[in-house]
């Protein structure tokens, strides 16, 4: 995840989108929103060829990464009021640039004025290269995207210890028979560690706890898909915890 600040920017990150696709694996891009910083920086008609310019520089470089690294790319764009005699209409920003760099065009609409009184949306089928213009209705819930407004969130089976102890640092000195407690201490015990990150640490030849604290972040960071410095960092805290314990 990174915040962009101008086109520039976002054109940078893009490469970088490109690096992560290529050493990580990285199968989705999401870019949020594709015209809000170019809208900002190229204003008036005088701006227009240039911003356009800029526009298919973008749209072109992310279709060549997912054709590349078969990457699937996912942009949301703003839209504005078209004026058509005494009738208005909402049309993407963007022109024919982005009706023909993007292969899928889905346009989510609300309910009336008051929508954010409603969970009901629509998507629209703008454009697509194999499905015909189509809509359908769709509920924002509790429980997340759903057919109907009536869903409840399944109750779940209850934890039998408490998250917040589980994890507590102690001020105890650690004994000196710390080292062989550690080896018996299981890398998915750390906080924010599952069975996966865990069998990719013990393939990067880290399979205790004290080798967990020793390591490098930055070194594990890059070497570990999905992994940030960051992540790593929280994960040495957590694994710090456990050995006082």
């Amino acid at each position: 995840h990174a915040r962009i600040y101008s086109s520039d920017h976002q054109s940078q990150m893009i490469q970088k989108a490109e690096t992560l696709c290529k050493t990580r694996g990285v199968r989705l891009i999401i870019i949020d929103s594709l015209m809000a910083l170019l809208r900002a920086e190229y204003v008036g008609i005088g701006k227009l060829a240039p911003r356009q310019a800029l526009l298919n520089n973008i749209i072109h470089t992310l279709s060549r990464i997912a054709e590349t690294y078969n990457c699937a790319v996912l942009l949301t764009n703003q839209v504005a009021v078209k004026m058509m005699g005494m009738f208005s209409t909402n049309d993407a920003i963007g022109g024919n640039i982005v009706a023909h760099g993007c292969h899928f065009r889905v346009m989510f609409k609300t309910k009336g004025f008051s929508s954010n009184n409603s969970l009901k949306r629509r998507a629209v089928i703008v454009d697509a290269p194999d499905l015909p213009p189509e809509e359908c209705e769709f509920f924002i819930t509790s429980a997340g995207i759903a057919d109907t407004d009536k869903v409840e969130i399944p109750e779940s089976p209850g934890l039998e210890f408490e998250v917040e102890t589980l994890y507590e640092e102690k001020d105890e000195t650690p004994s000196n028979d710390s080292e062989s407690a550690s080896e018996q201490i299981s890398l998915v015990s750390v906080k924010g560690i599952g069975n996966g990150t865990a069998e990719g640490l013990e393939a990067l030849g880290i399979a205790t706890i004290n080798e967990l604290v020793d390591a490098d972040p930055d070194d594990l960071s890059a070497k570990l898909s999905g992994a940030s410095t960051s992540k790593v960092l929280e994960w040495q805290k957590s694994a710090k915890g456990l050995l006082k314990t």
